[in-house]
């Protein structure tokens, strides 16, 4: 998978997850090729993202992303509910953390949705790795720049 091309999940079992019906084996497209930035607080399937370098799935199921070329985290709510401190809708996509801008360094102890990642200087540093720890904390990795951001719900 890789945002920017496509959003897609392959189904282990056959049964109904994320509100269709899948097929074990079958992959089923999510947001299709749609490069840019668009969508936050609508459904997925009409979101635009900016190539992806890591996505991994919280506690609760929802999909978080490195929306790369974007410079956000974003969530894809699997199920409608409160999730990082923000009512969501399922299969819809949420900003979480970034605000698209590069210009200064901002956002260390202040809200995640306000921090500016990716650097830039001489170098553009850009967000390179996720976890999400089961206390819903994000952990991003920023690694040439070398440094990690956590980012608390």
């Amino acid at each position: 998978m890789r945002i920017g091309q496509r959003l897609a999940v392959l189904a282990e079992r056959s049964g109904a997850f994320y509100g269709r019906k899948m097929r074990a084996g079958h992959v089923y497209a999510f947001a299709e090729q749609r490069y840019g930035f668009r969508g936050d607080g609508g459904p997925v399937s009409k979101a635009q993202f900016r190539e992806g370098s890591s996505l991994t799935v919280d506690s609760a199921g929802n999909w978080v992303l490195i929306d790369t070329n974007n410079r956000r985290v974003r969530v894809v709510a699997v199920k409608s509910g409160r999730f990082y401190g923000r009512t969501m809708r399922a299969l819809h996509v949420y900003t979480v953390t970034g605000t698209g801008s590069t210009l200064t360094d901002s956002g260390d102890g202040d809200q995640a949705t306000r921090a500016e990642l990716g650097l830039v200087t001489r170098f553009l540093y850009e967000p390179s790795g996720l976890a999400v720890q089961p206390s819903g904390a994000i952990l991003l990795a920023e690694l040439s720049a070398g440094r990690v951001l956590v980012i608390h719900p």
